[in-house]
């Protein structure tokens, strides 16, 4: 599988940590999931995310983790989340949606399996994301 240039330099800038949900075991990335490699001259920083148009942001993840769509809700701030997730590739992203047609990766883990309850990942994936300071 070819993945994008977009997810290829995440692995060595991106914390986990473990999480257990009723049942199943989940390792989230907490920082932002998408947080991009700094040019040399510039300090890292894992308060930002990956952002691109609404439908780059869906055909990456459908291409590069075999995710789809799992569930959709907004938050008490009146912020658009969306959880992906993949059996396939056992991973799992939430995305924010905004009104403007950008998307952004908040978080992501990996896990992933059919039985997990999307609400409960969801839920817990948000609280665990560490929000721009």
């Amino acid at each position: 599988m070819v993945m994008s240039p977009m997810f290829q330099s995440l692995a060595p800038v991106l914390g986990r940590t473990g999480l257990y949900l009723g049942g199943v075991g989940l390792s989230v990335t907490v920082a932002l999931a998408a947080a991009p490699v700094p040019r040399a001259e510039e300090a890292l920083s894992l308060t930002e995310s990956y952002c691109d148009a609404r439908n780059v942001v869906a055909v990456t993840l459908r291409h590069d983790f075999d995710e789809t769509p799992r569930l959709t809700q907004v938050t008490a701030e009146g912020m658009t989340m969306e959880l992906w997730a993949s059996e396939l590739m056992g991973t799992w992203t939430v995305v924010h949606h905004g009104g403007d047609g950008i998307s952004c990766i908040v978080t992501s883990g990996q896990d992933w399996t059919g039985a997990a309850d999307a609400a409960v990942v969801l839920d817990a994936a948000l609280g665990e994301a560490v929000w721009g300071a």
